[in-house]
């Protein structure tokens, strides 16, 4: 039976796409400029969904502009704390406003099924089923939320990525190229076991998001590191 199995199956071998690739299928399939293109594959790693939903989306690529700028402005506790909580808002901010619309489609959708505002008999469960339709939202929205500081965490890795390459000497190409003034000025500024550690640091709030800490805390932890001389991790 196994030996039956093998014969009728074909070993595939995938790969990340290369930068180039990725450009060319947005420049070809979504008709995206080559600059965007290039820009937004460059800073997927990748990730074709990524890539495309950067190119098409300005908000997108704000956002991830104010992410890579956090590590900039890390100038003591009191500025580590305000860009945790910029973060944490916007991951929110953003959350919500993909869910916004599906929310009250929802919710029109069940008042009408239970039979809100019409005349007549009701169920007496109209307020419970209510309510546990806005739990369900409310638990999408932080899922949502935790998601959108995912992100925010891969981008800030790749800075700190960016500068261990060039202290290494790897000559590896730049992801963040747009910021190789600032990543130069980093990587000489600082050791490459500092960067290593702020990675660590990095990894070790994603490890606590996992873990269901509350996100305001994982982060103000993480940035603290961040802007420390001695990351603490």
């Amino acid at each position: 039976m196994i030996a039956t199995i093998r014969s009728r199956t074909r070993a595939l071998t995938l790969t990340t796409p290369k930068v180039r690739e990725v450009a060319a299928l947005l420049e070809r399939r979504d008709g995206i400029d080559p600059v965007t293109a290039d820009a937004a594959a460059r800073a997927a790693q990748g990730h074709i969904g990524r890539a495309r939903h950067l190119a098409r989306d300005e908000a997108a690529r704000q956002r991830r502009r104010d992410v890579l700028r956090i590590p900039m402005h890390l100038g003591g506790v009191g500025a580590c704390l305000r860009a945790a909580a910029t973060l944490v808002d916007a991951a929110q901010a953003e959350a919500t406003g993909q869910t916004a619309e599906t929310e009250a489609r929802e919710r029109a959708e069940l008042e009408q099924a239970l039979g809100v505002g019409t005349r007549g008999a009701r169920p007496r469960n109209i307020a419970a089923a209510l309510k546990e339709l806005e739990d369900e939202q409310k638990l999408r929205v932080k899922r949502l939320q935790r998601d959108a500081i995912d992100r925010a965490l891969t981008e800030l890795t790749t800075w700190y990525r960016d500068v261990l390459s060039v202290q290494l000497r790897t000559g590896a190409e730049l992801v963040n190229v747009e910021l190789a003034d600032v990543v130069l000025t980093e990587a000489s500024r600082a050791t490459p076991d500092r960067t290593i550690a702020r990675i660590d640091a990095i990894l070790a709030c994603r490890e606590a998001l996992a873990g269901n800490v509350a996100p305001q805390l994982a982060v103000e932890s993480m940035l603290v590191s961040l802007g420390a001389d001695d990351p603490l991790i």
